[in-house]
């Protein structure tokens, strides 16, 4: 009970012991009725004033009571307008994406390495195309060139992943220009038939070739490398004496 409530109830039963009292003493002759009936007033006054007290709490219980119940339904309301919102946003989303993705399949070409678009002879807008015909081809940056070797079954136990290549470019004579060092970044694991020189078919796998140290040679020289560009590798499967190192390329010198 609030402390104005317990006030109004205070007043109201000193107001009603007031009137008892006036009411014997009225009996007794001891007070005029005037008196006492101004009091019975007074005391009407304080029961009207404390009944609207007690009907206004209630009523303003009730009234809190429905605005709670409006503000729960209010809450569900928006929960469930949220919930269908999202459903009908990610439906929408759905939709896009998959109208996105058949526009991809329809319209672009992927490309299987980064790199720039060159295309293969000169194109006019809405020129005629045949099919299978060869439009283009990607020539991957400098910075992740990458090389292809395939390995003969035979020697590709001795290959790990982490020796060093050394990388020789028919473009670029050796002797001028010097080798690439590389490094064995991955060794396939199914072989793969090749025709080698005298026609025959042999297995070989795929070993790809990275060069962390860019397309710069020993010999301090920067290689215009294209995608195109091959030569041969010499696979470091041995690490070697620097006496080793010097007698084998002053062997090379001599037989040049």
């Amino acid at each position: 009970m609030s402390q104005e409530a317990v006030l109004k109830r205070q007043i109201l039963l000193i107001s009603q012991e007031r009137t008892i009292k006036d009411s014997m003493l009225v009996k007794a002759k001891a007070i005029s009725e005037e008196k006492y009936l101004h009091q019975y007033t007074e005391f009407l006054s304080q029961k009207d004033n404390y009944e609207s007290f007690n009907s206004e709490k209630m009523s303003r219980k009730s009234q809190l009571y429905q605005n709670e119940l409006e503000l729960q339904l209010l809450k569900m309301e928006k929960q469930e307008t949220g919930d269908r919102l999202l459903t009908d946003l990610l439906a929408r989303k759905n939709e896009l994406c998959n109208m996105v993705r058949i526009w991809k399949e329809k319209y672009l070409q992927y490309a299987p390495i980064e790199g720039n678009l060159e295309f293969l002879g000169f194109w006019r807008e809405n020129g005629y195309v045949q099919i299978g015909q060869e439009l283009f081809s990607i020539i991957p940056s400098r910075d992740k060139m990458q090389g292809e070797v395939l390995i003969p079954a035979r020697g590709v136990g001795k290959i790990k992943v982490g020796q060093t290549a050394n990388v020789k470019v028919e473009n670029y004579p050796y002797d001028e220009y010097g080798l690439i060092k590389g490094e064995v970044q991955s060794i396939s694991r199914l072989a793969h038939k090749v025709q080698v020189a005298d026609g025959a078919n042999t297995n070989a796998y795929r070993v790809m070739i990275s060069f962390p140290q860019g397309l710069q040679t020993n010999f301090g020289k920067d290689l215009m490398l294209d995608f195109e560009s091959i030569g041969s590798v010499e696979i470091i499967t041995k690490s070697k004496r620097l006496i080793e190192r010097l007698f084998d390329n002053l062997k090379a010198k001599i037989e040049k």
